[in-house]
């Protein structure tokens, strides 16, 4: 992973709530983490899978408590695929990184502000726990440029899953020398299910969201005799791509799409997902109907039934090189000036010093489970605080605010042979594809992107372009030889401590990882005071303030309060009645979101104090 890293203040969550407009919301959501019935391994998120929908409107407040109910040995957080948590980095939800782990039996609250629109989802953030704890979160726009009706069912979640060995074995094993790789997925999985059932009405046209859950396996999705219109990636509206039989997603990747119903009356058509890029030892593939509403019962046998076409891998990397997507708006356009840095990032798997254990490294470094479990306050609050004893300075990157940056990754052939594909997301920002090739990077070649209008989206594909489990010369003779690259460019925008990581879990818990650090030139922002030691608690936490600092928010908050209810002819009382609501008593008894040690200690607690200020 790489982790970007701003030193920027937190900026108060009391700032961030009451900088909302009129017109949007503070929506609380509960997140209950815990085994499933009668498993030991198999973790739940409200005793579901998927987790429950998060639906909100752009720029609303969202308020997520998670509450991990999971035994003693197991810690965990949350992260929110897709959200830039602005000014709010300590919700990014990064174990030792970003936050403490939520210990069991304990609480985290998370706040942010839904931003930006689009598909998006969550999933725990620790070792391998999100095979099955995810959900899908979506973030609505009243200025899409469609008016469809989304499917009844919700969005589409593609995930795979091992039944054995156990997560917590594979987990064990993935770090253990010797090293035991953890197999290929038993199956694929819509929305949980093998049989997966979509019911729409004949001849109208719907908004499907498609979000790749995925740990390890790279998916190609497909419904029998309806193309698809691609019509947002990652979040970012695109120019709309037409008459797409099936579609990649990489794990992490999310898309929207838009499919015509039949005019006939009589509909049965299969959906297929399958795997791409890896040899599917269990030829793990996954089978779902699309049914309109006029048919009252499924047949039982559906070998009568045509499959939809799929890409196979050439088709999809063919696509990708050659017919890139476009970006909607002129806004998001990619800038073409010189960059102020560029970072290369040399991908390579590499043994342990005992020669038996593996990992995956870049530039030859590595941040694993192992470097972190000692910690006692996230690394971020390190950073912000100027403590640098222990910052793994090998796997942290530089960048100052504002600056244009290109990230160069380069594949290499792994120690058996084959030259893997790896999805990469970075979190707290989205960048844009400026290139990508085969081989080695070459700087003085690629100059120009690849196109003139690419889309922001947060998760990207490095593909194999040799050596990859396709052809017929892999051998471990081809170790370390140059098989890909892709060059991503970006805006250091948004300050803190943020990671770019292979997607893949396994090779994520391997240490495919590197930090990077982003800091602000605007030396005014940060403050001289230190954080207190209790940010580092494990449950909800935020900057504490010192008494003078305490009393200037309550009164910046209480006038910000009371020009909103001028404006609305609100009595002032009933607008922090509405703050108390819905962030005094959604925390944690001992610890609270906006900064304060205990619920007494909140100056607004009482609806009067705020008008009496």
């Amino acid at each position: 992973m790489i982790y970007i890293f701003l030193r920027l203040i937190f900026l108060s969550i009391f700032s961030l709530i009451n900088s909302v407009s009129n017109n949007n919301y503070r929506l609380v959501y509960n997140l209950n983490v815990s085994y499933a019935q009668n498993s030991s391994s198999i973790v739940l998120i409200n005793n579901q899978i998927p987790g429950p929908l998060i639906e909100a409107e752009l720029n609303d407040i969202l308020i997520i408590r998670v509450t991990n109910y999971l035994p003693a040995s197991e810690k965990l957080s949350i992260h929110f695929h897709g959200m830039l948590v602005q000014q709010t980095p300590h919700m990014d939800g990064v174990s030792y990184i970003t936050q403490m782990p939520i210990e069991s039996q304990h609480s985290f609250t998370y706040v942010f502000r839904a931003y930006p629109s689009g598909t998006h989802f969550y999933h725990s953030h620790a070792g391998l726990q999100s095979v099955t704890a995810f959900g899908p979160l979506i973030v609505h726009d009243r200025r899409k440029p469609w008016n469809i009706s989304e499917v009844s069912s919700g969005p589409l979640l593609f995930s795979d899953l091992w039944f054995e060995p156990d997560r917590l074995t594979q987990e064990y094993n993935l770090l253990a020398s010797p090293f035991i790789w953890q197999g290929e997925p038993t199956y694929l999985l819509i929305n949980g299910k093998r049989d997966f059932v979509l019911t729409v009405d004949p001849n109208k046209k719907y908004l499907l969201r498609l979000i790749c859950a995925t740990t390890l396996s790279t998916v190609v999705f497909g419904i029998d005799k309806h193309p698809m219109t691609i019509v947002e990636v990652d979040g970012t509206l695109i120019k709309p791509k037409e008459n797409i039989q099936s579609i990649e997603l990489s794990s992490g990747q999310r898309y929207a799409v838009i499919i015509q119903t039949n005019k006939q009356s009589n509909g049965i058509y299969l959906m297929q997902l399958a795997i791409r890029w890896r040899t599917s030892i269990n030829s793990a593939s996954c089978t779902g109907i699309l049914r309109y509403s006029t048919i009252s019962e499924i047949p039982t046998d559906l070998s009568s039934f045509s499959f939809p076409l799929l890409s196979n891998e050439e088709d999809i990397r063919l696509f990708s090189f050659t017919d890139p997507y476009e970006t909607l708006f002129e806004n998001n356009q990619m800038p073409r000036r010189s960059v102020d840095k560029e970072i290369f990032m040399y991908s390579t798997q590499s043994r342990t010093s005992d020669g038996l254990g593996m990992r995956w490294m870049i530039n030859n470094s590595s941040l694993d489970k192992l470097h972190l479990i000692n910690l006692t306050q996230p690394l971020l609050l390190d950073v912000y605080n100027g403590i640098e004893d222990n910052l793994p300075t090998n796997v942290i990157y530089s960048i100052k605010q504002n600056q244009l940056i290109d990230i160069v990754l380069q594949n290499t052939v792994a120690a058996n042979g084959v030259c893997e594909t790896h999805p990469f997301h970075l979190h707290g920002h989205k960048f844009w594809i400026h290139s990508q090739g085969s081989g080695m990077y070459n700087p003085l070649e690629k100059l120009n992107p690849d196109t003139n209008n690419p889309i922001l989206r947060d998760t990207l594909t490095l593909y194999a372009t040799s050596y990859s489990y396709l052809t017929p010369n892999r051998t471990s003779t081809n170790y370390l030889k140059p098989c890909g690259w892709i060059k991503l460019r970006l805006i250091a925008n948004n300050p803190g401590l943020w990671l770019l990581h292979c997607h893949i879990g396994s090779h994520l818990f391997m240490g495919n990882n590197n930090t990077g650090n982003q800091f602000s030139t605007n030396r005014e922002n940060v403050p001289s005071r230190r954080i207190s030691d209790n940010f580092s608690s494990s449950r909800s936490y935020a900057p504490e303030y010192h008494a003078q600092n305490v009393y200037a928010t309550q009164r910046r908050i209480c006038e910000q309060l009371r020009e909103e209810a001028r404006r609305e002819r609100t009595k002032v009382s009933i607008v922090c009645k509405d703050l108390v609501r819905y962030i005094t008593d959604h925390q944690s008894s001992d610890a609270l979101v906006t900064g304060f040690q205990s619920p007494k200690d909140n100056p607004f607690r009482d609806k009067q104090q705020c008008s009496l200020l």
